[in-house]
């Protein structure tokens, strides 16, 4: 709590399921998600897929598979 204000910090999944969610247009290129510079020691992709699962997109499902195949 801070000024009276209660907030939660993200996990690096969430952050990166919100960044993907929010985003427009994703580029299905793996030169794209290497200049994003994900720090893949920080992402546990066990986590990540639990997060689309959970949320049934069918967007983020494509784009976890590729992000799973990719990184």
């Amino acid at each position: 709590m801070k000024n009276g204000f209660c907030f939660y910090k993200a996990t690096p999944e969430k952050a990166l399921f919100d960044y993907f969610y929010f985003k427009k247009d994703f580029v299905f290129d793996e030169e794209y998600l290497n200049e994003l510079r994900i720090n893949r020691e920080n992402v546990d992709i066990k986590r990540l897929e639990k997060l689309v699962k959970k949320y049934k997109s069918k967007k983020m499902q494509k784009i976890f598979t590729f992000i799973k195949n990719t990184l």
